[in-house]
């Protein structure tokens, strides 16, 4: 439960995960770099939790996020595009508009409900 590997662990794995993500163009460099120090803090399984709750928080967020900016037919419209450009390769001239927002807000929920949830579980 303690120790160096159970950190190790859950610092690999939510850095492998977030990199596979920036490499899509879902998320930035520093979300990559924020979420392997979560991992080695909360140690694995915890940092599969926190993965989960990132994760579901973010995809909430940009919801309201969309629906706040007004940008939400847009991003809807976009959906195909950007899943259908995930296993093609890109052209020159091929351009999505992409629906971005800071993900801080998504892995500060995330880990915290990770962290209640762990908390009260002990309770």
């Amino acid at each position: 439960k303690n120790g160096l590997l159970p950190a190790f662990i859950g610092c690999v794995v939510l850095f492998v995960v977030f990199l596979a993500l920036n490499a899509i163009g879902a998320v930035g460099m520093g979300d990559v770099k924020l979420m392997a120090g979560v991992g080695a803090f909360l140690r694995w399984p915890l940092a599969l939790w926190a993965l989960a709750f990132v994760l579901l928080s973010g995809a909430i967020l940009s919801v309201i996020y969309a629906i706040a900016s007004g940008q939400l037919s847009n991003v809807v419209s976009n959906i195909p595009a950007a899943f259908k450009g995930l296993f093609e390769r890109k052209q020159a001239g091929d351009k999505i508009e992409l629906h971005q927002m800071p993900y801080a807000l998504a892995i500060l929920i995330g880990v915290g409900w990770a962290v209640l949830s762990r908390y009260f579980e002990l309770m």
